[in-house]
C-alpha cells in the first residue's frame, strides 16, 4: 500500500528503541523490501543482536554497513572492532580497527573517544604503559564529562597512572 514503508519503518523503530528483536525484526523483514532502508535496518538490527549478545549475526549486520562513509559506517566499525576483541580474541585486528577510527576524519568524537579507551586497553595488556596513558589523556583532554571520560579516569586509577 501507499504507506506500508512508512508503517514498517515506524514500527521497526518503535521496536528498537524497546528493544524488542523478535518484534523489530518482524516489520524489518517487511521494510527491507523497500530500497534504500538497508543501512538503517543494518545499523538497528546489529545493535539489538549486540545487546542480545547474538554477536555473530551483529558482526553480519555490521560488516556491510562498515564500509559506508556515515556516522552508522564508523560506529559499525567500532562494533567489528569490538567484535574482533571480544569473540574473536584478535587484538591485532582490534588495534587496527580502532587506530583506523581514531584517524578518520569523519569519525564523530564518541566513536573515537570510545576506540582511544579499547587502544589504552590494548596497550596495557601488551605493557606499553606510555602508549596507554597517551591515549587516556587524550580522551581527558575533552571539555565535557561523558561515559568515557569517567572510564579514563577510571582507568588511570586502575592502572596506577594517577600521578602522571
Amino acid at each position: 500500500s501507499e504507506y506500508g514503508e512508512q508503517v514498517f519503518a515506524c514500527m521497526s523503530r518503535y521496536y528498537y528503541k524497546k528493544k524488542d528483536l523478535q518484534r523489530f525484526e518482524r516489520y524489518a523483514r517487511h521494510l527491507g523490501k523497500y530500497p534504500g532502508t538497508e543501512a538503517e535496518l543494518n545499523y538497528m538490527a546489529g545493535k539489538l543482536n549486540y545487546m542480545a549478545g547474538n554477536y555473530q549475526n551483529a558482526y553480519n549486520h555490521f560488516l556491510p554497513l562498515s564500509r559506508l562513509k556515515s556516522v552508522q559506517g564508523t560506529e559499525a566499525l567500532y562494533f567489528i572492532g569490538l567484535y574482533n576483541l571480544l569473540v574473536s580474541k584478535n587484538n591485532k585486528a582490534s588495534m587496527g580497527i580502532f587506530t583506523k577510527l581514531i584517524d578518520m576524519e569523519e569519525a564523530p568524537e564518541s566513536v573515537k573517544r570510545k576506540s582511544l579507551i579499547q587502544c589504552a586497553i590494548l596497550y596495557r595488556e601488551m605493557n606499553d604503559n606510555d602508549k596507554s596513558l597517551e591515549c587516556l589523556k587524550k580522551v581527558l583532554s575533552v571539555q565535557h564529562r561523558s561515559m568515557t571520560y569517567i572510564q579514563a579516569i577510571n582507568l588511570l586509577d586502575a592502572y596506577g597512572f594517577e600521578g602522571k
